[in-house]
């Protein structure tokens, strides 16, 4: 994980912060332990007496350079502006104020000012959704919208019981973002093995395609590895999405078995437990999902891309 900070959003959050605001108190916490990434302090400082009158005057950027990982460095104002910077598997937060940003549309990346804190109310959330027979499809799932550039579903029996992909594309519809810059585009990789050899994985990718043509108007690589992998799961930039049942459980907009209840566990990467984190679990998991991707990848040719497989060992 990577944390992008500049000095006016530090100023300006001590100013309003209000101890008595869940939020205020979950992202002081949050930034003031985050020693599970790297922090990228934005200084603007004209020399050291400046800075340690900053430090004396502001105590959260006290607690900021007590986190290990901070690195001094501005370079990320001009960065962020190149699709490069962003087309990696690391989640990137960013903490930004006086600028004009649109960085969370053009690449699905988390962003706040001081003036929008209440965009970080999901990034401390978890929610758990009962599934039942009162429901027709994946809408529960906009809930949870937060931005996202990249997802990864396994579930084995995604085309199983899914052949006319409704299930499929309700999950999609619901977590992907309404805007993207074009060339960025979003990916989208499936992992999972009970369906029939027979299945053209072309047809398929190429069906389910057309279809997000006229839901989405941006660039999508869409990826179908053909693997075994039990898991049912779906995995954004921020988010951890598991099922007991899977989400293949809907069919002509009814839940397949009327007796049918199920949960869906969604949790951010900054969910952090006593001995445990999201982030670690997610991390975990996706760099299983990536060699299964890269085997295929590996012995049947191209695949769409995922940037969640980009540089799998930087996935902390």
């Amino acid at each position: 994980m990577e944390i992008y900070i500049d000095k006016a959003f530090l100023d300006n959050f001590r100013a309003k912060y209000d101890a008595e605001n869940d939020c205020h108190r979950n992202l002081r916490k949050f930034l003031s332990k985050a020693n599970f990434g790297k922090v990228f302090l934005d200084f603007e400082y004209a020399d050291k007496e400046e800075f340690m009158n900053a430090l004396d005057n502001n105590s959260f950027l006290d607690e900021l350079i007590n986190v290990k990982s901070v690195i001094a460095d501005s370079s990320f104002k001009v960065n962020w502006k190149t699709i490069p910077f962003h087309n990696n598997s690391i989640p990137k937060l960013f903490f930004i104020d006086n600028e004009n940003l649109s960085i969370d549309v053009d690449y699905g990346c988390f962003y706040t000012s001081s003036d929008t804190l209440e965009k970080c109310e999901w990034l401390f959330e978890t929610e758990d959704f009962r599934i039942n027979d009162t429901m027709t499809d994946w809408s529960v799932l906009k809930k949870i919208s937060h931005p996202c550039n990249a997802l990864v579903l396994t579930d084995n029996y995604m085309f199983t019981n899914d052949t006319n992909y409704e299930n499929l594309l309700s999950v999609l519809k619901n977590l992907m973002p309404k805007n993207l810059k074009y060339n960025f585009g979003f990916h989208v990789t499936l992992i999972g093995y009970n369906f029939d050899d027979k299945i053209s994985l072309k047809q398929i990718t190429e069906d389910i395609l057309q279809e997000l043509m006229f839901l989405f108007k941006y660039k999508i690589s869409l990826s179908i590895v053909r693997k075994k992998h039990h898991a049912r799961t779906i995995f954004t930039n921020y988010y951890r999405i598991s099922g007991e049942r899977g989400f293949f459980i809907f069919k002509d907009n009814e839940i397949i078995d009327k007796k049918f209840n199920t949960t869906i566990e969604c949790k951010s990467i900054t969910n952090f437990g006593k001995y445990s984190s999201t982030l670690e679990t997610r991390n975990q998991e996706l760099e299983f999902c990536g060699k299964l991707y890269q085997e295929v990848k590996e012995k049947n040719g191209y695949l769409g891309e995922n940037r969640l497989f980009c540089c799998c060992q930087c996935l902390h």
